[in-house]
């Protein structure tokens, strides 16, 4: 073999080699993209996975909750299931067609209302929410096996209209007011239910979150309860 036949055959060798090389890189490269692919895929199924069984698990107490209602003859009492927020509780606003729950400016509920309150902390006492993960065992153990944590909070809103505080009131804002309203029903429902610190939590929202379109309407003020299973990662070691 000449020269000339042996560089021909070098280059020769050198393309097959290149060309296999070239084989063995794609296919390595398509099979670490399949892979990325299927793990993408398994933590949006994941992810899918949890938050199905989140709403589930918000969509039975929410059932509970009017069973509970309907049970205890509290036709007065409103209830929706507004995930992710919770399970929404709210007086019918015919409740306080001659009497409002608090008098302008203040934070101090008025003493016809207090049954009221009282009413639904036992409702909250008969639905044995200090067992929330007892009581919704398996639907609490699809969230916490893919790696996140679930707690029940009893969270209290106060919402004001947007009409100018009294003079005398003993609040310089509705945000302010809204808060102070928000914690005295937490605080006469947490008697009444007898359910611990650890549970609660208050939120003032003054004016900001009308019901109606009128700002200055009497009924935006209000204060709602939510029923809220608290969903988030689980990043201890």
């Amino acid at each position: 073999m000449n020269a000339q036949q042996q560089v021909a055959a070098g280059e020769a060798r050198a393309a097959r080699f290149q060309r296999i090389w070239m084989m063995t890189y794609v296919a390595l490269f398509s099979a670490l993209l399949a892979f990325f692919v299927v793990l993408i895929t398994q933590v949006q199924l994941e992810g899918i996975a949890v938050k199905r069984a989140h709403q589930q698990l918000t969509q039975q107490l929410y059932l509970d909750v009017k069973d509970a209602l309907r049970r205890q003859g509290m036709d007065w009492v409103r209830v929706e299931n507004d995930f992710p927020k919770g399970v929404r509780l709210y007086p019918a606003p015919a409740l306080f067609a001659d009497a409002p729950l608090f008098a302008p400016g203040s934070d101090r509920i008025n003493p016809r209302f207090e049954p009221y309150l009282t009413a639904m902390g036992r409702l909250l006492r008969a639905l044995d929410l200090a067992r929330f993960q007892q009581r919704y065992g398996l639907l609490v153990q699809q969230i916490e096996s893919r790696g996140f944590r679930l707690r029940l909070t009893l969270r209290v809103e106060g919402h004001t209209d947007s009409r100018p505080l009294p003079a005398d009131a003993p609040f310089t804002d509705a945000m302010t007011l809204s808060l102070y309203r928000a914690d005295r029903v937490r605080q006469a429902l947490q008697r009444a239910s007898l359910l611990a610190d650890e549970y609660w939590a208050i939120a003032g929202y003054g004016a900001l979150h009308p019901l109606f379109a009128d700002p200055a309407d009497a009924r935006n003020e209000r204060v709602e309860l939510y029923l809220q299973p608290d969903m988030w990662e689980d990043t201890r070691p």
